[in-house]
C-alpha cells in the first residue's frame, strides 16, 4: 500500500505551520492533512453571553476536531492518541512527521502567543511560568489543568516518543535543525519513496507575521539563549518542570541556576 497521505503533528509556536506549507510547495502527489474549517463557529458562540462566548467557541472547536478525527487525525498540536490514530482507516498510507522545539523557546514563544486556551490570567513571564494551564478537550492531555505551561511540552513530546516506538512510517525532527537547514530535513522523507516538485522552493515569508522573513527565525534560533529570558529562579523552576529525559533524548540541555554570582 503506497503512502497517500502526510501529517504534522507539534506544540503551538514550533513550526508546524512553516513546514506545512514547506511540504505543501515541495512535494507532489501526496495530501497533506490539516484541520478543517471553523467557519460558522463564532457566529454560534456570538449568540451568547460575553463571558461565556469563548468557552462556547473552544467548546466547538473541541467538536469540529474530534469529528475530523477519523479523516485527517484530528488537532496537529494535540497529545498523539497512538491506538486511536491506528484505527484510521487511512493509518498504512500517512506518513507522519512528529515537530519539537527547544522547551524554553517554546515557553517563551507560548508566553508571546498563548493562544487556544481560555486562561490567560498573568502578568509577567515568570508567573506565567508557574501558572495552571488550562488544556482545551482536544489537547488529549489526560486531565484539564496542568502545573504548568511547559507541561504541555512533556506530554506532546513524550507521546510522539511513544508513537515512533511503534509507528513505522514517522520522523521526529527538531525545529532548530528545520530552520538550519530545511531542504536536508524534505531529503529524510526520500526513505518513503515521496515525489518532490522538482528545484527546492523555501518559504522565505512568515506564516504569522509578514515583516519578518525567514532568515530572521534562523537568526533567532542560532542566537537564542534561555538566560537572557529566564531569572535565576525561572531557570531553577524548569529544571523541577522538564522530563530530563526527554531532554536527553533530544540532545536539549537542562540549565541550572548560575552560581557565580
Amino acid at each position: 500500500m503506497g503512502i497517500k497521505y502526510l501529517k504534522v503533528f507539534g506544540e503551538r509556536n514550533t513550526g508546524t505551520n512553516y513546514l506545512n506549507q514547506l511540504l505543501n510547495q515541495n512535494l507532489v502527489d501526496i495530501n497533506i492533512l490539516n484541520i478543517g474549517s471553523n467557519q460558522g463557529i463564532q457566529e454560534v458562540a456570538n449568540q451568547y453571553s460575553s463571558h461565556l462566548r469563548e468557552l462556547v467557541k473552544e467548546f466547538q472547536i473541541d467538536l469540529r476536531r474530534n469529528q475530523e478525527f477519523s479523516y485527517n487525525y484530528g488537532w496537529k498540536h494535540a497529545v498523539v492518541d497512538v491506538e486511536r490514530v491506528k484505527n484510521v482507516s487511512i493509518y498504512e498510507e500517512t506518513i507522519f512527521i512528529c515537530l519539537i522545539r527547544n522547551p524554553y523557546k517554546f515557553g517563551r514563544s507560548l508566553f508571546k502567543r498563548p493562544y487556544q486556551t481560555l486562561v490567560r490570567d498573568w502578568s509577567s513571564f515568570s508567573e506565567f511560568l508557574r501558572t495552571p494551564w488550562v488544556c482545551n478537550n482536544r489537547d488529549n492531555a489526560g486531565s484539564a489543568i496542568l502545573q504548568s505551561p511547559i507541561t504541555l511540552w512533556n506530554l506532546k513530546v513524550k507521546s510522539y516518543i511513544e508513537f515512533a516506538k511503534t509507528c513505522k512510517n514517522l520522523i521526529t525532527i527538531r525545529y532548530e535543525d528545520l530552520v538550519a537547514d530545511p531542504k536536508k530535513t524534505l531529503s529524510s522523507l526520500n526513505e518513503f519513496d515521496v515525489k518532490n516538485k522538482g528545484s527546492f522552493i523555501n518559504i522565505e515569508t512568515s506564516t504569522k507575521d509578514e515583516s519578518l522573513k525567514f532568515d530572521d527565525y534562523v537568526s533567532a534560533s542560532k542566537s537564542f539563549n534561555p538566560r537572557d529570558y529566564y531569572s535565576q529562579d525561572d531557570l531553577s523552576y524548569m529544571a523541577t518542570i522538564l522530563d530530563h529525559d526527554i531532554c536527553q533524548y533530544f540532545a536539549y540541555d537542562i540549565l541550572q541556576e548560575d552560581k557565580s554570582d
